[in-house]
């Protein structure tokens, strides 16, 4: 009978640790379960930032391919322009050139009016000479055909 009660008391004993290990149980299982609800949340929410990580890096390799390509263009436009300020200068020193040939060539078209001037004052000059001079060769033929008709 002691046997049968300490098998007793041991079942009791027993039977109110599983109550508690049920009791513990089921409180472990709800805590997986909404550990695994969390999981799945997390996954989600892993998911989603995984798919924006890779919108971010397609974005960010189509942004340096643009900058790739920005960088070539500064490139060629600094090459261009480059070339024109050489271009620029060249003609600048040309200009220069031309305008000192310009100034030159006035300043020797205004010694040529200048000469041509005077020189048609010399030929009035001597036109008047010359008118006096066929007059005053008339007045002496004149005067020596009077002598000649007066000597016969």
């Amino acid at each position: 009978m002691a046997k049968c009660v300490a098998l007793e008391k041991q079942k009791s004993r027993l039977q109110s640790e599983v109550e508690v290990l049920i009791i513990d149980l089921e409180k472990a299982n709800g805590t997986a379960r909404e550990l695994q609800k969390r999981v799945e949340q997390l996954e989600r929410i892993n998911g989603d930032l995984k798919a924006k990580l890779d919108e971010l890096a397609a974005l960010y390799e189509a942004s340096q391919r643009d900058n790739r390509t920005k960088q070539q263009q500064i490139q060629q436009l600094t090459h261009e322009l480059d070339k024109t300020r050489e271009a620029r200068d060249f003609l600048a020193r040309e200009n220069k050139k031309i305008s000192d040939e310009l100034h030159d060539t006035k300043n020797a078209l205004t010694e040529i009016n200048r000469r041509y001037h005077e020189l048609e004052l010399e030929c009035r000059r001597l036109e008047n000479e010359r008118e006096e001079l066929t007059a005053a060769y008339r007045e002496a033929e004149a005067v020596s055909q009077s002598q000649v008709v007066s000597e016969e």
